[in-house]
């Protein structure tokens, strides 16, 4: 696979042959679940910044386009105000469809569903879709052509790079671990659950996914092929992008990025220095820095500069990719890790969606165990084999951190992190596995220092997990971008694998890491409240 059409990660994961099976797919492990969470594809900027350096119209779309009129085309018919639609494969495009020039002459849909919220509009996906008019007598659109993009689109490279994802996927869970069903024809409601926010660039993304996982041969016609079923929630419901109504949730982000530059003052300084003596984008991007009401008025310069480079333009003077990457890291430590400086921010901003990953895998040990009566109530009978969940920066860069560090150390300079911004296509995997070799060999009471350590973390797990869920024999890989992490509460000895290493967590110890960020929704909705000022 080329760099240009695939996310930078995916050229970078180790090939997939016997040795690599063998050494992270060991035959005693039984892998049991799959846990993806993804970043969308490439996708052009979500505002105009730099008319001089950037193109007239952003010409990456020809492909991109049909698709999009016909996915929202086919969604019309095919799915209804409250229920989960079902989409038949687009690719490849029918060939009499023709693009109308209404389409391509007038703004995108950002949303799958529209809304009327004002806050709804800003929120989650990247913020406001535009700081400057995008109405239909703009002259970008009047310009537009076939291939013209609009703002925060997925384009023909997020397209493709999203299929290869699911290319990978299949490669290594159909292909080679056997782990899913050869065919879509042989999915059941127990295998795959897959789910999206209701942007049309994770929406796309996610049926790019699916069609790299499970291809439909060009010679199929749409009536004759197995739909699979795609599930969005209600905008109030959902966990893949931050809370626009949590008002306590944007009032931390502020504090804490204020706080994340002032403990980094002068490495701050440096960087905005940096940028704004720049003589082809300095002024420019001062005056947006300087008066943006936006969490990270930098990020606003970075998506733009990265949107430019991940679709090959040359750059502006004196901006390499090292200094997007700090662009980057700097956006990264105003809007994603704030939650290093305070607990409830990192609580409101990751309970929901923690909340349902470690729901998630308890289901599927409770089965595994003949524990059913510990089962939480889920959109589903049987825990799926795997469930893919199409999001944002915002959805897999928090969990990432926490997952890898969960806190910087208080004299680590944020902007040096190799956690970053997380690029176009990046995703999170969480794999389950069973050790066969002591299935049903639980701890004994005589073993009493292994089991006083175990009721340590067992105290630590999240509160909506049931205490009594047997975990001795299971264990958890997290990996971001096809690198296992080493999770913190899985270092100590007997928190792990032994022979396999701290990237091989206990599912205890995860679940333990876990349970700092986990509130009930009625603290959720408590703690979202700002109070009023007497």
């Amino acid at each position: 696979m080329s760099n240009y059409q695939s996310p930078p990660w995916l050229s970078k994961v180790p090939a997939i042959n016997d040795e690599y099976l063998k050494k992270n797919y060991p035959q005693d492990l039984k892998l049991l679940q799959v846990i993806v969470y993804h970043r969308h594809g490439t996708r052009t900027p979500v505002a105009k910044m730099f008319d001089k350096f950037t193109p007239k119209s952003w010409d990456f779309c020809e492909n991109a386009n049909l698709y999009h009129y016909q996915f929202r085309e086919r969604m019309k018919k095919s799915i209804g105000t409250y229920h989960p639609g079902e989409t038949v494969p687009l690719d490849p495009p029918t060939s009499s469809d023709t693009l109308p020039q209404e389409f391509f002459k007038s703004e995108r849909q950002v949303r799958i569903f529209p809304t009327s919220s004002a806050r709804e509009k800003k929120g989650g996906g990247g913020g406001d879709v535009s700081f400057k008019s995008t109405e239909q007598n703009d002259p970008y659109y009047k310009m537009a052509t076939n291939k013209t993009c609009g703002w925060g689109q997925l384009t023909d490279i997020g397209w493709t790079e999203m299929r290869n994802v699911g290319s990978y996927l299949r490669d290594l869970y159909v292909n080679n671990l056997h782990f899913l069903p050869e065919s879509r024809e042989e999915l059941g409601n127990s295998t795959l659950y897959s789910r999206t926010t209701d942007y049309s660039r994770t929406f796309e993304s996610l049926h790019q996914v699916i069609s790299g996982l499970y291809p439909v041969k060009p010679s199929a016609s749409s009536e004759n092929v197995t739909p699979i079923s795609i599930f969005l929630r209600p905008s109030s419901q959902e966990n893949l992008f931050l809370n626009v109504n949590c008002k306590m949730l944007f009032k931390l982000m502020y504090e804490m990025r204020d706080v994340t530059e002032s403990n980094f003052k002068k490495e701050f300084e440096e960087v905005k220095n940096e940028l704004f003596s720049l003589a082809s984008i300095g002024k420019e991007s001062g005056e947006w820095v300087n008066t943006s009401s936006l969490v990270s008025p930098m990020h606003r310069v970075f998506d733009t500069l990265s949107s430019m480079e991940s679709h090959q333009m040359k750059l502006p003077d004196g901006v390499s990719s090292e200094f997007i990457k700090k662009l980057g890291n700097y956006s990264a430590a105003e809007w994603i890790y704030g939650s290093n400086y305070s607990s409830l921010l990192g609580k409101i901003q990751l309970s929901p969606i923690v909340h349902e990953l470690t729901n998630v895998l308890a289901n599927r040990v409770a089965i595994q165990n003949k524990q059913d009566s510990l089962v939480d109530v889920l959109p589903y009978t049987i825990p799926p084999k795997m469930l893919i969940f199409s999001g944002h920066d915002t959805t897999v860069g928090p969990l990432a951190f926490i997952l890898q560090k969960g806190e910087f150390s208080k004299e680590e300079n944020p902007l040096e992190s190799k956690l970053g911004w997380p690029d176009f296509g990046s995703i999170v995997t969480v794999e389950l596995f069973e050790d066969t070799r002591k299935k049903g060999k639980f701890l004994s009471s005589s073993n009493a220092t292994k089991e006083t350590e175990n009721n340590k973390l067992i105290s630590t797990w999240p509160k909506n997990l049931n205490k009594d869920l047997k975990t001795e024999n299971f264990y958890v890989r997290a990996m971001f971008n096809g690198n296992p992490i080493v999770v913190d509460a899985c270092k100590a000895e007997g928190n792990h694998m032994e022979g396999v290493g701290p990237t091989m967590c206990t599912l205890n110890a995860f679940f333990s890491q876990m349970g700092p960020y986990i509130i009930s929704e009625d603290e959720y909705i408590r703690s979202c409240i700002v109070p009023k000022k007497e």
